[in-house]
Parts: structure tokens; C-alpha cells; sequence
């Protein structure tokens, strides 16, 4: 938590990744939302002198394996006021190893 703050007052931004880090593949939508809205409760208590800005990275990258899944979390996330973050680089990807060494 002490990291966490120093990033925030610091000026930095802090998405919702989940708390537990849960794929969405593999719970309930409503499972998926109560670990959403529990780490909202985490970065509420980091209050920040940087603007919020409300983002969301799924987990693993996954939406769900059920389009009504994917809607219920998407139509959840948007009522919030999220946006979703996307993913542009991964660190799995080899060809950013020599980079990443630098």
C-alpha cells in the first residue's frame, strides 16, 4: 500500500485491475463486478492530488466465455464510468526483451 501511494502522490494514475486478479472465463459475472467494486474500495483510500481516471484492464485479457457475461461486466464498467484499458505490448513478447534489459 505504501508503493501504491507514493505512485499516486506522485501524480500517477491507478486503474482497477480486479482485486483478485479473477477470469472472467471462470466466475460469475456477479462474482467478476464484487472484485471489481472491492478494489474500487482500495483505490478510494488512496486519495490522490492527480485527477481520477477511471480504467480497467480484464484480467488474463479475457471477457468472459459468454457474450451475456461480456455485456453484464461491459454495461457495469460503463455505468461506473470506466473506460477499458487496452493492451498494446505484452511481456511475453520476445522482441521487446533487449528493450525491457536496457
Amino acid at each position: 500500500m505504501q508503493v501504491l501511494k507514493a505512485w499516486v502522490d506522485g501524480g500517477n494514475y491507478l486503474g482497477n485491475h480486479t482485486y483478485s486478479h479473477l477470469d472472467l472465463a471462470k466466475v460469475t459475472a456477479e462474482q467478476f463486478i464484487a472484485d471489481i467494486e472491492k478494489m474500487d474500495r482500495v483505490l478510494r483510500s488512496l486519495a490522490s492530488p492527480a485527477p481520477i481516471v477511471k480504467m480497467f484492464r480484464y484480467p488474463y485479457l479475457s471477457e468472459g466465455d459468454t457474450l451475456e457475461k461480456r455485456n453484464k461486466v461491459r454495461d457495469y464498467l460503463n455505468s461506473k464510468g470506466y473506460r477499458i484499458a487496452q493492451v498494446t505490448v505484452d511481456f511475453a513478447d520476445w522482441a521487446w526483451t533487449d528493450a525491457y534489459m536496457r
